[in-house]
């Protein structure tokens, strides 16, 4: 079992948690998160290279300034693109670049599937679950940078001995990922509210509509095998030993999401659909 450091990590930046209390209703949005924007340029740089992106279509236009990234990615979009990067950074920074790379994928991933679901399901959640889908690889990325090519031994581990990759986290880890989530963004000072959507997220929920249930479904769409050889290309990541069959996980995915079979192969394609530009925007949240 691993020890965590919260406290050897670097300083959480001062306007993250700012970011994270700004609602794109406020008539004064963009004008905050240009101003937020202004004071890291390390993170407004990065948004005008996703803006530039293939992972928003290709343009014969360049969008040199921030104003004109954040209308090309969606304010919506961007506020909560940066606010993961944010959050993401101290854990991300001094990880490997392939394992950096990675855990952006998944945690787009991630983000992309829990919206989905709240959108075909019509819940009052779809932009606050693509925020919760971000920053819920926090674990994993912290789980990383304290013990490189842990979850991998994770995966190995669940794969060997017949478990669940959670189960396997609470032999390795000491507790699931969305535990640790929640532990380190309590370290960082963010509202109990949020911290608490991240803990025992993979326990069957009582409320099919919350946050946490959409997590809970959310995770094993991107676990799922099909989903996964197209977002990594192959078998050689860190999730390859946890991949779910679609025919083994179909039914039980069914009655967690509460969906019939068609809707699921719906949300499957929809997702699958957004495979480019997940890879686009992982590519720029990676960047060193």
């Amino acid at each position: 079992m691993i020890t965590l450091d919260l406290d050897a990590l670097p300083p959480l930046s001062p306007l993250a948690i700012e970011m994270l209390a700004l609602r794109i209703e406020d008539d004064d949005a963009e004008r905050k998160l240009i101003r937020i924007l202004s004071s890291e340029p390390q993170l407004a740089a990065r948004i005008i290279a996703m803006a530039n992106s293939a992972a928003f279509g290709l343009s014969r236009l360049q969008f040199a300034t921030v104003p004109l990234a954040l209308r090309r990615i969606c304010l919506r979009r961007a506020l909560q693109l940066c606010t993961g990067a944010l959050f993401g950074h101290p854990v991300s920074e001094r990880l490997a670049p392939r394992t950096r790379l990675q855990l952006w994928l998944h945690a787009l991933a991630m983000a992309t599937a829990a919206s989905e679901l709240a959108r075909i399901k019509h819940l009052p959640h779809a932009e606050e679950a693509y925020l919760a889908g971000l920053l819920h690889d926090l674990g994993y990325m912290l789980a990383e940078l304290e013990s490189a090519g842990i979850i991998e031994s994770i995966a190995h581990r669940a794969a060997d001995n017949g478990l669940s990759m959670e189960a396997a986290e609470v032999e390795i880890l000491g507790s699931e990922h969305g535990e640790v989530t929640a532990l380190l963004l309590t370290h960082w000072g963010v509202p109990d509210p949020y911290c608490a959507m991240f803990r025992r997220h993979h326990a069957t929920p009582s409320d099919p509509r919350s946050i946490q249930a959409i997590l809970f479904s959310a995770e094993k769409l991107v676990r799922l095998d099909v989903f996964a050889d197209e977002l990594f290309g192959d078998r050689d990541h860190l999730f390859a030993d946890a991949l779910l069959p679609l025919e083994g996980v179909g039914g039980h995915l069914l009655q967690e999401m509460q969906v019939d079979a068609h809707e699921l192969s719906r949300i499957v394609d929809r997702v699958l659909g957004q495979v480019a530009t997940i890879s686009g925007l992982a590519t720029e949240m990676a960047a060193a």
